[in-house]
């Protein structure tokens, strides 16, 4: 078993004394597997979220353009 672990992930870190067991690699694989998997998720729902900023922007600037736009009607007198 390792006599140290890692500061963010608390992964292994064996001293010459320390004797290695594959369940150690097991438990650190585990850790790291959880850690990149939160992280693709949180990297997936900040894409979502800088979609759905550029989709509002979007909407606004239809929004802004509808106003602009003039209905009525007009009736020719006929000399031009």
């Amino acid at each position: 078993m390792a006599t140290n672990q890692t500061t963010n992930y608390q992964l292994n870190q064996w001293e010459p004394t320390d004797a290695v067991q594959r369940v150690d690699f097991n438990a650190d694989n585990a850790k790291l597997d959880a850690a990149l998997a939160q992280k693709a998720d949180r990297s997936e729902l900040e894409e979502l979220d800088g979609r759905i900023s550029a989709a509002d922007t979007s909407i606004q600037q239809i929004t802004a353009d509808l106003t602009k736009i003039t209905f009525g009607r007009y009736t020719g007198d006929g000399t031009e």
